[in-house]
């Protein structure tokens, strides 16, 4: 073969490879066009709705339609089970939009992130954001500790970790600090027990962010790090 066959199979070879690497990325694209940036945008727009008051109008009935065969949420969002943390509510949305988990502590184990790996694989959900909210009963049953039922001490156990975090850098309150280090260490988990999240991160498919619910007012802080 000549060198200049050679080049041209070679030049060749590399644009189909990179073909199929573009082609991979674009099969992993959300369904409606929606970015991990424009994810963010949506929650926190949705959010200062939420907090001034002034909601979005919603026909229900319309998206129960409207997903009757197919759903394309743009978000996922492990939270905690605490009934004064509803993500549907507090980001102001309506049917379809978010994936939500709920557990005490929004802690993740294999059952969550079998959940979390279907959206963001599956419905290629661009977003993951892992939501803790201040006064977290879980987080601070684990700060105080006592003698819990097995089940509670499960999840204890699974947030022991950031409150040992908390106690190294702790500025008064721990169970708030311990909240925040809590939703890393979520995230941190959520990285080192799935091959599936952590691959579809570094492809650049899926963004992981951490939020601070409030209780007090309904404000979201989403972290930087």
């Amino acid at each position: 073969m000549r060198k200049s066959e050679r080049l041209i199979l070679s030049t060749g070879l590399s644009f189909f490879i990179f073909s199929i690497g573009v082609m991979a990325q674009e099969d992993h694209k959300h369904p409606e066009g929606i970015t991990a940036d424009k994810a963010i945008e949506l929650l926190k727009v949705g959010n200062e709705r939420f907090v001034s008051g002034e909601f979005m109008q919603k026909d229900y009935a319309e998206r129960v339609a409207a997903t009757q065969t197919s759903q394309h949420p743009y978000a996922i969002v492990l939270t905690c089970a605490d009934s004064r943390v509803s993500p549907e509510i507090l980001f102001d949305e309506t049917i379809g939009k978010l994936f939500v988990i709920r557990v005490a502590g929004n802690v993740v184990d294999p059952e969550t992130l079998g959940s979390i790996e279907y959206a963001a694989k599956y419905l290629k959900t661009p977003l993951f954001v892992v939501l803790g909210h201040t006064s977290c009963g879980a987080v601070g049953a684990t700060v105080k500790g006592g003698d819990y039922s097995e089940n509670i001490m499960s999840l204890a156990t699974r947030i022991a970790p950031a409150v040992e975090r908390a106690k190294a850098h702790d500025h008064g309150d721990l169970v708030e600090t311990s909240v925040r280090e809590n939703v890393h260490y979520q995230i941190e988990q959520s990285l080192a027990s799935s091959k599936t999240l952590k691959k579809l991160s570094d492809e650049g498919h899926l963004d992981i962010i951490g939020a601070i619910y409030s209780i007090e007012d309904g404000r979201v802080e989403f972290l930087e790090d």
